[in-house]
């Protein structure tokens, strides 16, 4: 029974070191990006919220199915803080979460097609589904030269 235990404590550390791991790796993409790009506070991409500040200033500008965002530094922090905030409240926070949720995923897939285009969506399935591995794609573009789109 102890080391039943001992199993799965050691899972739930590993997990959560995995979980740490793809954290600091994306984050040290996005310092990259902000700082190879010229944003201020590049840091800010270590700090949650305000890494989706440090997102949306790489984008510069955010597609939403055709609508162009022109201040996605302003509209994905305020809309994470939102989803935080209603998640209590019912059908209207899961709406609202689910809403900030795939506008973030648009803006990670968005972020990689600048990088490496042609694997936007590989790249944001893997970083859902498999963190570590999806941050570590993520992080080995960092250095990329962004393509720009006219």
């Amino acid at each position: 029974m102890v080391f039943i235990a001992g199993l799965g404590i050691g899972f739930i550390l590993l997990i959560g070191l995995a979980g740490l791991a793809a954290y600091v790796l994306m984050a040290l993409a996005l310092m990259t990006m902000a700082d190879r790009k010229g944003i201020e506070n590049p840091w800010l991409a270590f700090i949650p919220v305000a890494n989706m500040f440090i997102i949306g200033s790489i984008l510069g500008e955010l597609d939403f199915f055709g609508t162009k965002i022109e201040k996605p530094e302003m509209v994905l922090p305020i809309l994470t803080l939102a989803s935080f905030f209603f998640a209590r409240f019912g059908l209207l926070g899961s709406v609202i979460s689910l809403f900030s949720f795939t506008v973030s995923l648009l803006a990670y897939y968005q972020l990689v097609e600048m990088y490496k285009k042609g694997s936007g969506i590989l790249y944001v399935v893997l970083l859902v589904l498999l963190a570590p591995v999806g941050a570590w794609l993520f992080y080995s573009i960092r250095e990329n030269t962004p393509i720009t789109v006219e």
